[in-house]
């Protein structure tokens, strides 16, 4: 596992166990090669990665509803990083709107 798929994973597991809200979307951190980027930022890192997903991660990412339709044959890093935004996003939407009302 190269440097930036173990930080995306790391980012993933964080969403997972609930240490992410859009409230404070920049915490938690994930370190990679001495700095530290946001969960989102470190979606850029693998968008251009085929190499096949860890199982527990794409089970992770595509049990999210939306999400499942968007991973056809293939759990690579590239397809895992667009739904893993994508959900970071849409999360970040729903706050900004509540908070609006």
């Amino acid at each position: 596992m190269t440097p930036t798929q173990k930080a995306f994973c790391e980012a993933v597991l964080h969403y997972d166990a609930d240490d992410w809200s859009p409230a404070l979307p920049e915490f938690p951190r994930v370190s990679l090669q001495g700095k530290s980027y946001s969960l989102r930022e470190v979606c850029d890192f693998v968008k251009t990665d085929d190499e096949k997903l860890p199982d527990e991660i794409a089970t992770m990412l595509f049990s999210n509803p939306g999400q499942a339709e968007k991973l056809g044959s293939a759990a690579t890093y590239a397809v895992g990083s667009e739904c893993f935004a994508e959900i970071l996003d849409a999360r970040v939407r729903r706050f900004e709107q509540q908070q609006r009302q």
